[in-house]
């Protein structure tokens, strides 16, 4: 039976969201001009926004079942845990080499970051994070992954009745 854990993004993505809302709807009140051109405005701005926040506040969905470790945001992306090579708890990850230092591609809002990353150490890894205290590392020969999640100590338990976690 997989265990999953869910990742959402922070809640200050949509009070961003809502005060530019707010603010093209002040500026429309506010400035003369003809109604219908206003009434359009208004349609592209909320298809942008509402475009906006299926793309980045869309949760992140991370399962560790008996083949492997899936991830879910967009598309499903499996990890099976024949491919794992390593697999590292890492402590204190502000002082770690594994630490994102650069996004690549993805979302970086605080300590909550989803999308491929630049790590301390010059690499890259796929990282699922909603904090920046301790990680789990998973190595595959193509791909490293990072996650980071509020229940860490549940993940690396949940991967270590499957593959051996080791402590950095």
């Amino acid at each position: 039976m997989p265990v999953e854990f869910v990742v959402v993004a922070p809640r200050i993505f949509l009070i961003f969201l809502g005060v530019v809302l707010l603010v093209v709807l002040l500026a429309m009140i506010l400035k003369r001009g003809n109604t219908r051109r206003k009434i359009t405005a208004l349609v592209i701005v909320l298809v942008v926004l509402g475009g906006v926040a299926l793309m980045f506040y869309r949760p992140t969905v991370v399962s560790v079942g008996e083949r492997g470790l899936t991830v879910k945001r967009f598309l499903a992306r499996t990890v099976l845990w024949t491919e794992v090579t390593e697999a590292t708890r890492i402590g204190d990850l502000s002082a770690s080499e594994y630490r994102p230092t650069r996004r690549v591609v993805g979302v970086s809002l605080g300590s909550y970051r989803v999308g491929t990353f630049r790590l301390k150490d010059g690499g890259r890894a796929q990282a699922v994070m909603e904090q920046t205290r301790e990680a789990l590392l998973i190595a595959t020969p193509k791909e490293r992954y990072l996650f980071a999640l509020a229940d860490n100590d549940e993940l690396v338990e949940a991967v270590g009745r499957i593959v051996e976690v080791s402590d950095r």
